[in-house]
């Protein structure tokens, strides 16, 4: 399922007409009813009352209202993910080798220390 089709069906629910969402668009009403048909193949379910002037069906309003929820996140994770993008004032992290190995000895200490007090408390009655 592709996001264009989500925002396509988004932008046909909240029109009066097929031709007023595909003008919105800038794209034929052809292609934009494909599109609406693929999505409801992609779902598997019927989206549009085709007998109702092309209005939703009650599955249709219910995918609708959930839809415009996730667009407007998806849109707002992207932009926000753009501006992390875009920064220069952030921080590179380089591992230091010297670091880690004398993290590693001080682990090491604190494990032969940890063993013998466990051997000292199991031997004791």
């Amino acid at each position: 399922m592709r996001t264009d089709m989500l925002q396509e069906f988004i932008v046909w629910a909240e029109s009066k007409t097929i031709e007023a969402a595909a003008k919105e668009m800038h794209i034929s009403q052809s292609t934009l009813s494909k599109h609406l048909i693929a999505l409801e193949a992609d779902l598997g379910i019927s989206l549009i009352n085709r007998h109702d002037k092309g209005r939703l069906t009650p599955a249709g309003v219910r995918f609708y209202n959930g839809i415009v929820d996730v667009m407007e996140r998806l849109n707002k994770t992207v932009e926000e993910s753009r501006q992390i993008a875009e920064k220069t004032d952030y921080e590179i992290i380089v591992w230091d080798p010297f670091i880690f190995s004398g993290a590693m000895r001080e682990l090491e200490r604190i494990m032969l220390r940890f063993q013998k007090s466990v051997r000292f408390l199991s031997t004791s009655p």
